[in-house]
């Protein structure tokens, strides 16, 4: 067997934590067939199984107070088909969107943001049933300035639900909205190889097809938000009183 063929194939896995900054030296020169295959494991920092379990009943909740909140304001029928939780790296959910979408960031003082994706399909719907219509999709690939100021109006509302979902978790900072008709705007805040947090709403709107809302988080806002969360929800409440005149009794 000549020099020139491999004897052996072998191959290196790196978590993206080590191959980022790692580079292998081939210190054998009369070795030859060292190929080294690109990281195509998931994100290393993705939420343990229990943390998710959290994030998706957390997220079901919210998906129930959308539901409601839609009900309301577009006097229509609006149910909550499934609430479906998703782990992936950022650069893989930006590959995720390649058509237009309704995006309406929660946007951090620091720059961080939590995407809120809704389907064209959905929005049309929503701007539909509120100038009036019975709710339907007409197919429509763009908004007037007005249906646009109404969607944003609507959604605006939506996310004042997610205070309320975390409950006492949430710590009050000053949030703002941004409004993006199009295509997925992106954040430089976050790591291609983050690990991003998803959690998909299948929405039925009246009598038409199931569409889909997201509410994407960076995994060092859902990791703040879950520890914060579980640390309130394991502090100990007293679930009984006693009278004045009975704790007087008492030595």
């Amino acid at each position: 067997m000549s020099n020139n063929q491999p004897r052996y194939s072998r191959t290196i896995k790196l978590s993206p934590a080590i191959g980022d900054w790692t580079r292998i030296a081939d210190n054998q020169p009369t070795t030859s067939g060292l190929r080294v295959r690109s990281v195509v494991s998931t994100g290393f920092d993705s939420l343990p199984k229990e943390q998710l379990e959290l994030a998706h009943y957390v997220h079901y909740r919210l998906g129930e107070l959308i539901v409601q909140k839609l009900s309301s304001s577009m006097d229509i029928k609006v149910e909550l088909h499934t609430v479906t939780a998703l782990q992936m790296t950022y650069e893989s959910f930006i590959q995720t969107y390649t058509s237009d979408v309704v995006q309406s960031d929660i946007v951090f003082p620091d720059g961080n943001r939590i995407n809120v994706l809704t389907d064209w399909a959905l929005a049309d719907q929503v701007v539909n049933r509120l100038t009036g219509g019975t709710g339907e999709s007409d197919g429509s690939q763009e908004f007037s300035e007005i249906e646009a100021s109404i969607l944003e109006a609507q959604l605006d509302e939506l996310l004042t639900l997610l205070p309320i979902a975390w409950k006492n978790s949430w710590n009050n900072a000053p949030l703002n909205l941004d409004f993006n008709l199009g295509k997925y705007k992106a954040t430089k805040k976050v790591s291609p190889r983050e690990a991003y947090l998803i959690f998909d709403y299948s929405l039925i709107v009246g009598a038409g097809n199931i569409q889909k809302v997201t509410w994407a988080y960076p995994n060092d806002i859902i990791r703040s938000l879950l520890n914060r969360y579980e640390a309130e929800n394991k502090s100990i409440v007293p679930k009984v009183a006693l009278a004045p005149s009975t704790l007087s009794r008492q030595k």
